[in-house]
């Protein structure tokens, strides 16, 4: 038996590198077959059929309005600069369907153009710590294809109601936050199915929670929770994957 057990140890070192390795192949040969661009001068010569745009340190203060002239643009790549706004030209790729614009720290807001991004699915807009997070959730809460959400790391003490009206997601992080709790309205997500509340102060969630009957996996380490309030969490959801 020990034997065995000793032969199945050394098979799965052997394996599971093989297995992480064969996942970042797939996923880089998924990014090879799209046109991508690493710098704006790069970018201007594919302007055509430029798929994918990652401008990221580049200390940009802002993003020039010839942005809009990328028509078949599906992922721009713009955190860790120095945006103070985003030009309307941004709002007009009608095929993005990623945008991230985490750690802008001078960024105050996200204009209610963004609802012309019918396609967008995935938005990364963590670590700006000035925006208006009411009006953000607002103006992105028709986009009916919008399904993942990262705001971590926004130093939020209180997550506003209106988070509610985001009703379509699927993956939502707030992990990395102060919040010490969370708004009913959070019931009203309906279909989400992965939340991360990770590194918060919170110890304790609101009843309405339990209205998440599509949530598959829960990140609630690094807050406050007793291990007897974390009994009845897990009793909410007996086919969750946790990380406590």
């Amino acid at each position: 038996m020990k034997k065995m057990t000793k032969y199945l140890s050394v098979l799965f070192i052997m394996i599971f590198p093989l297995c992480l390795f064969s996942q970042e192949i797939v996923e880089q040969e998924e990014t090879d077959n799209k046109v991508v661009a690493d710098s704006w001068e790069d970018a201007l010569t594919k302007k055509n059929e430029l798929q994918v745009l990652t401008l990221v340190f580049k200390d940009l203060e802002n993003l020039p309005a010839e942005i809009g002239s990328f028509r078949k643009l599906e992922e721009i790549y713009l955190s860790d600069n120095k945006l103070k706004s985003l030009p309307s030209e941004l709002f007009t790729l009608s095929g993005l369907k990623m945008l991230d614009i985490s750690r802008n720290f001078y960024l105050k807001k996200i204009p209610s153009d963004i609802s012309k991004l019918t396609n967008l699915e995935f938005l990364k807009f963590g670590f700006n710590e000035e925006l208006n997070y009411a009006e953000t959730f607002q103006n992105i809460s028709g986009l009916q294809k919008l399904a993942n959400v990262d705001i971590m790391g926004n130093q939020l003490v209180k997550l506003p109601p209106e988070i509610g009206k985001l009703s379509q997601i699927k993956s939502l992080n707030l992990a990395n936050n102060r919040l010490s709790a969370l708004p009913k309205e959070i019931g009203q997500l309906a279909h989400l199915e992965s939340l991360d509340l990770s590194q918060n102060q919170l110890d304790n969630l609101p009843m309405e929670i339990k209205n998440l009957k599509n949530l598959k996996h829960l990140k609630i380490h690094g807050n406050r929770f007793s291990d007897e309030k974390i009994s009845e969490i897990k009793a909410m959801f007996p086919n969750c994957r946790f990380d406590l």
